[in-house]
């Protein structure tokens, strides 16, 4: 029983000793790029984006791009298996006759100060890629209705289509372009018409159609209406005063009127529609209990960002919009950032646009989309430094740690990492002669030599210095000797940090080792709250769960939110900026 006991101690000294993060990616920060340039693996356009696909380039930590060679913009990437997918805004007009270059950089956040960019392709020649024609149905609306015929417009086209149309009692129709027309109907019927649609020049249609719904024909509907940048014109007014508006053909919301005085035409002005709304409109003109309307036109008032907040992680844009309106057309694209998660509500007269899932001190281009309506977005997002604390008063007996505090600070010009943690002055367990300890990192690699195989645990190089804070801070038990120690693994995605070390220790002759897993996690609510997420746990050897029985825990778990992780986890909510 005592020999286990013992064991159990020599376990326990593990635990933290393993704890420092430390960056293990040894490639040389120094960028190389053969002399004609990199072999680009493929290059494409859609609707949006341009899209390049290259392997990586020895020493880069980031890429970018520029039509000119002189305004190096950084660009979205995601990298799998040793190639990277960049993609960054399409500029107007851009087709396969036109050129752009890449550019690599040593620095991880290129926006800040020299980002030392390295030119490393030229492309010509991207292809359009475009939608899958099967994912898609055709969008479309009546824009005209005769005695004998309908004609029906096309909005969102991801190209230039051909489209069939089946109509009950009369048979298919094709045509192509933004619209079709389709003779022979009934004046006094109702029709429910099938659209389907294809690329010009494309054989099979896609799978996927649309109903269009046709009511009969109304003598009323006199009416001409049409659109030329923000304006909407109506003519064909009957020579009488009276009341015109143009409403939304789903809402019967009033998006604008006037009183006219028996002109045969009247155009509402950019300066006129002040009501921000989106969708299919028509034209109603009232005189004297009698009523004409007009065919529908697809619109979209100005969209127009009063005001915005650029955080760490999220980004919140102010649209003003009247109360009631159906915040569902609003979204917001990233170039390269497919996981980013939109939020809309209305509030206090705005449309507020609250964008998440973001890095912080990243720079991401894209737009506020509305309809057809766009708005440019380019912005760059904050940093997490600032001192962190875990602060817990219930904290009772050397198994529960009562205070924990850290510093973050951003990590040094041409790092592999974006930030450094320290064990602040303030903790507990700091002392005046330790000197400044970063205990993530612990070694980086990028920067600084790494030493060759196990670190021993004594020692006079901060690293060791830091690794044996470390130690006193977490472990609980007394009596085992750690030997050394081994950095196994470092994994950053984005703003989380995750370690894997291995040591070793001795007691009474005995040797073992174990693998301990450390997190640190930056994260920001809404509201702009910011906190670290400390994780560090036994999760290798053969006694992990009893060497997980001597470490340090957090008195006060929160079990709903980490299960069965909660007593190695801590929150640390930011103190103070830096």
């Amino acid at each position: 029983m005592r020999i286990a006991g013992f064991i159990t101690l020599l376990l326990a000294s593990l635990i933290t000793a393993c704890a420092p993060v430390a960056y293990s990616d040894l490639s040389d920060p120094g960028i190389s790029v053969p002399e004609a340039g990199a072999e680009i693996i493929s290059a494409s356009y859609n609707e949006n984006n341009v899209i390049a696909v290259f392997p990586a380039i020895t020493g880069a930590r980031s890429y970018g791009y520029s039509f000119d060679n002189s305004n190096i913009l950084a660009g979205n990437t995601e990298f799998s298996d040793g190639i990277y997918t960049m993609s960054f805004p399409k500029p107007a007009g851009f087709s396969e006759s036109d050129s752009f270059s890449l550019y690599a950089s040593p620095s991880r956040n290129p926006s800040d100060g020299n980002p030392g960019w390295v030119w490393f392709a030229d492309v010509t020649g991207a292809g359009y890629e475009a939608v899958d024609i099967n994912s898609v149905a055709p969008e479309g609306y009546v824009s005209e209705r005769t005695e004998s015929s309908v004609t029906i417009a096309f909005v969102n086209q991801p190209g230039e289509m051909e489209y069939k149309a089946v109509v009950p009692g009369v048979g298919e129709v094709e045509g192509s372009g933004s619209e079709i027309t389709i003779t022979g109907l009934s004046s006094d019927a109702s029709y429910s018409i099938a659209i389907c649609h294809r690329y010009k020049g494309h054989e099979e249609y896609g799978d996927k159609s649309s109903i269009i719904t046709v009511g009969s024909y109304d003598s009323d509907e006199v009416l001409r209406i049409s659109s030329s940048g923000k304006a909407i014109t109506v003519s064909q007014l009957p020579a009488v005063a009276g009341e015109l508006s143009i409403v939304n053909d789903a809402t019967g919301a009033v998006l604008v009127s006037a009183t006219t005085e028996g002109e045969n035409s009247h155009t509402f002005t950019e300066e006129d529609i002040t009501l921000f709304d989106t969708g299919i409109f028509h034209a109603v003109f009232r005189s004297n209990g009698s009523e004409a309307v007009s065919g529908n036109i697809p619109y979209t008032a100005e969209l127009t960002v009063e005001s915005y907040d650029v955080m760490r992680q999220h980004y919140v844009a102010y649209i003003p919009a009247p109360e009631g309106i159906n915040t569902s057309v609003f979204s917001i694209a990233l170039a390269g950032v497919p996981t980013a998660e939109c939020n809309v509500e209305w509030i206090d007269g705005n449309a507020v646009v609250t964008v998440s899932g973001l890095s912080s001190l990243t720079s991401y281009t894209g737009a506020i989309t509305s309809g057809g309506e766009t708005y440019p977005l380019s912005f760059t997002t904050e940093g997490f430094t600032g001192r962190y604390r875990f602060l817990d008063g219930t904290a009772e007996g050397n198994y529960e740690v009562g205070e924990f505090v850290v510093d973050v600070e951003k990590a040094a010009e041409g790092s592999s990492t974006r930030y450094y943690f320290y064990a602040s002055s303030e903790d507990p367990h700091s002392t005046a002669d330790q000197g400044r300890l970063r205990i993530s990192p612990l070694i980086d690699s990028s920067l600084e030599e790494v030493p060759d195989g196990d670190i021993d645990y004594n020692g006079s190089e901060y690293y060791q210095k830091a690794y044996r804070w470390n130690n006193t801070k977490w472990n609980a038990a007394d009596g085992a000797e750690v030997k050394s120690w081994l950095i196994k693994s470092y994994s950053p995605s984005g703003d989380s940090y995750v370690s894997i070390v291995s040591s070793t220790a001795s007691m009474f002759g005995l040797t073992t080792s174990a693998e301990t897993t450390t997190r640190f996690m930056l994260e920001e609510d809404e509201d702009g709250n910011a906190s670290l997420i400390f994780f560090n746990k036994i999760t290798g050897g053969a006694f992990a769960s009893v060497g997980n029985n001597m470490i340090r825990k957090n008195p006060n778990p929160d079990t709903a939110r980490f299960g069965e992780d909660a007593p190695f986890t801590f929150e640390l909510g930011l103190e103070e900026t830096v």
